[in-house]
């Protein structure tokens, strides 16, 4: 029962970020649809703050499971990479009303909550990525390599065109032909990167 209820109180707060952003929601908003009182909230989570991570961390744990059943099924090295950053990219997309309402500095007040969390999602990320890229050299397509190096640039390459086109304090969603270019960006940066590891 109370895993059914954190379940609900989640699904609620999901639905009120959406719809009025993090700062404007507030635990009443989350308690009305659910219906159950703030207090009662406070049984399951200590504030909004803990709930917004929660709900943020449960879709990268989405994000990872999705990544690893799609891309590792595929067979071509190169359009494992690729798609991979494609549909992390979507992903990043379709999520933004949610991931993209606070900013930077505001992220630095959830430390409380977000730092083990974080780190935790970036782990199993780079586990999975870097096996991508383990097979890739298995399969000779790649030279030998340091695995986790080069997965770190990958994503510093990736993560950076990204961030050049999200200001540090812009919290509106991404729009379709933002998340476009930026996909075209990453697609022709990872061509020049992954050229220079060819056997």
């Amino acid at each position: 029962m109370k895993k059914d209820r954190r379940k609900m109180i989640l699904l609620a707060a999901e639905e009120c970020f959406a719809k009025y952003g993090y700062k404007k929601t507030t635990l009443e908003d989350i308690g009305k649809v659910v219906g159950i009182s703030k207090p009662a909230i406070y049984y399951y989570f200590k504030s909004k703050a803990e709930i917004y991570i929660t709900v943020v961390t449960n879709k990268y744990n989405n994000l990872i499971y999705e990544l690893n059943e799609e891309v590792g099924s595929w067979t071509v090295c190169e359009d494992k990479i690729h798609g991979y950053f494609e549909k992390r990219l979507d992903w990043l997309y379709k999520q933004s009303n949610i991931l993209n309402q606070v900013t930077q500095d505001e992220l630095r007040f959830f430390d409380e909550y977000a730092s083990d969390t974080v780190a935790n999602i970036n782990k199993k990320e780079r586990k999975l990525f870097t096996n991508i890229l383990k097979k890739c050299i298995e399969d000779k397509v790649f030279q030998d390599f340091d695995v986790e190096r080069i997965s770190s640039y990958i994503f510093i390459l990736a993560d950076g065109i990204f961030n050049d086109h999200r200001a540090s304090d812009n919290v509106n969603a991404i729009a379709q032909d933002e998340i476009d270019n930026i996909k075209k960006e990453v697609s022709n940066a990872l061509d020049i990167f992954l050229n220079g590891l060819k056997n």
